[in-house]
């Protein structure tokens, strides 16, 4: 038998870098690989310093400590020396980093002082950047002469909303990236969408998929005529219902191979302008007769054939033959979907079919009454062979400053626990403002946090508040 010191260097490396995070990047914590595995032994410390592709990622969060995870203690100054070293590791690896800054009412963090200089120095080498900066930081990081020639990847949200109306989109980070492949803007160039596109649609044509925002109802059909090669566009609109688009746009624009397609906001006078035959994933908000006939209005007139739809809406707003359209996919979300009680005391949900490809479910109800609790058994019993992934969140209106109590929680979480173990479903309960009957009952809080719940996959690219 082969000993633990017998196994040959290669296979201890393979070994490594499977304990990394599942998403491959790792963070500074001496609890964490890559850090734990120095601590173990000579010999793995060495391994571990000698596998470079265990260093070419790194995840950095700066919240109100000076410095961030495992490094404050070492000094906000001494910081960059250390990730500059972290990345002397990676051997000439192309580079991942994932860099988040926030803000608070009263503060805002500071990153250390020389870090942006440690990260320009490698700008050739980056192939995914997050970055969630102050605007002047995300200028200065961009302050350099050079390409970006290896980024494939570049996700931005300025954290402190101060972005000019005036600004130069050629020497932006995006506009320095010939082979950029998925772009995803935060809040970032609300004012100026289609001059930063037009700059980034100049320095590369591979881009296949981004993520924006705008007060321009218009501006996806801007972002599909300057893409032809876009397969998945995720856009947020942030006005209101605009009928201004049939003076701004073409007659028509033929995404021909747009896959994948999410829509948050009151784009239906939008939709009419698109045509998408390759599409199999569509998400949209539907808010109204008009919203849901424009939805379907869409899919007929691309002549696509789905595998997927998810849909935010309620019973009050999704039509009948939308639904119908949803029972032919091969998978069929619904999100933000809302349990009302009626005057006549029925639960407004008790309208919704069977759906058999129902798999993604999203719900959300201000009313704790037994009635509610009952319906939502009742949905999840009847769709539990397809569905596997459930969020609720429990928001009942309260008197003054006092929580609410509902006194049937724990009937609900017990009801819940046996549909996780007996159909092996994933349920979530998400209950803000929520004060449990007594001390016991709290610890049957699966989950009590905002933000808690995607409905889609891991790593797939989302909207902004369409699985909120």
């Amino acid at each position: 038998m082969t000993s633990e010191a017998d196994l040959p260097f290669e296979l201890y490396s393979k070994i490594f870098l499977h304990s990394l995070p599942a998403n491959g990047v790792a963070r500074p914590n001496p609890h964490e690989s890559p850090l734990l595995l120095l601590q173990i032994c000579r010999r793995w410390r060495t391994i571990a310093l000698a596998t470079s592709k265990l260093w070419d990622s790194l995840f950095m969060e700066y919240r109100r400590e000076p410095g961030y995870e495992a490094v404050s203690p070492f000094g906000v100054h001494s910081t960059a020396a250390l990730i500059d070293l972290w990345f002397t590791r990676c051997n000439g690896h192309t580079l991942s980093l994932t860099l988040r800054s926030y803000k608070y009412p009263e503060w805002t963090a500071q990153l250390p002082r020389g870090l942006l200089n440690v990260l320009q120095n490698r700008f050739s080498r980056w192939k995914h950047l997050e970055i969630h900066l102050p605007w002047q930081d995300f200028l200065d990081l961009g302050n350099f002469n050079g390409s970006l020639s290896a980024l494939r990847n570049l996700t931005i949200l300025v954290i402190d909303g101060v972005v000019p109306s005036v600004f130069d989109c050629e020497t932006s980070l995006c506009a320095k990236s010939p082979l950029l492949a998925i772009l995803r803007f935060g809040n970032l160039f609300q004012s100026a969408p289609r001059r930063l596109l037009t700059s980034v649609a100049a320095a590369s044509s591979n881009l296949t998929t981004l993520q924006l925002e705008s007060f321009d109802p218009s501006c996806p059909l801007a972002v599909l005529d300057l893409f032809p090669l876009l397969r998945q566009l995720i856009f947020r609109y942030i006005g209101h219902r605009s009928e201004d688009v049939n003076t701004h746009a073409p007659k028509a624009v033929v995404a021909r191979v747009l896959s994948s397609l999410y829509i948050e906001g009151y784009l239906g006078d939008m939709l009419q302008h698109i045509s998408a035959p390759s599409l199999r994933h569509l998400g949209v908000n539907v808010y109204d007769e008009y919203s849901s006939h424009a939805a379907i209005s869409f899919i007929l007139r691309s002549r696509c054939t789905l595998d997927r739809l998810s849909l935010c809406a309620s019973t009050q707003t999704i039509s009948p033959t939308l639904l119908r359209l949803g029972e032919k996919v091969s998978r069929l979300d619904l999100l933000n979907f809302a349990f009302q009680t009626q005057a006549t005391g029925t639960v407004s949900t008790l309208a919704l079919p069977h759906l058999p490809r129902l798999e993604n479910l999203s719900l959300f109800s201000r009313d704790g009454s037994a009635d509610v609790f009952n319906e939502i058994f009742r949905l999840l019993d009847a769709h539990r062979k397809s569905l596997w992934r459930v969020h609720i969140i429990l928001q009942p209106i309260s008197d003054g400053n006092q929580p609410a109590v509902l006194p049937e929680i724990e009937k609900l979480v017990n009801g819940l626990q046996h549909l996780v173990e007996d159909a092996g479903m994933r349920i979530t309960l998400q209950t803000p403002h929520l004060q449990w009957p007594d001390e016991d009952a709290v610890e049957l809080n699966m989950v009590d946090m905002q933000l808690s719940y995607n409905a889609f996959p891991p790593y797939e690219s989302v909207p902004w508040s369409i699985y909120q």
